[in-house]
């Protein structure tokens, strides 16, 4: 289960949440959506950001989904 976010809400969320923790949305191939997985609500150093988090829609991902990794093959 991941955590799907917009651009806007990857950019206000993304960065460090304790002393050695961050945030780090992944962008999403279709190119307006940023992904974090589900379970950083579960962990304590993302506390800070977490009823931000719980708000937002989340849905399992496909390796589709995923931008390729390497656009030669």
């Amino acid at each position: 289960m991941f955590i799907i976010l917009t651009k806007a809400q990857a950019d206000a969320l993304r960065g460090m949440t304790s002393g050695t923790t961050a945030l780090m949305p992944v962008p999403l191939k279709n190119g307006t959506e940023w992904a974090l997985p589900a379970k950083v609500l579960d962990d304590p150093a993302h506390a800070s950001k977490r009823r931000a988090l719980a708000a937002i829609t989340k849905r399992e991902l496909t390796k589709a989904d995923w931008p390729d990794p390497d656009p030669i093959e």
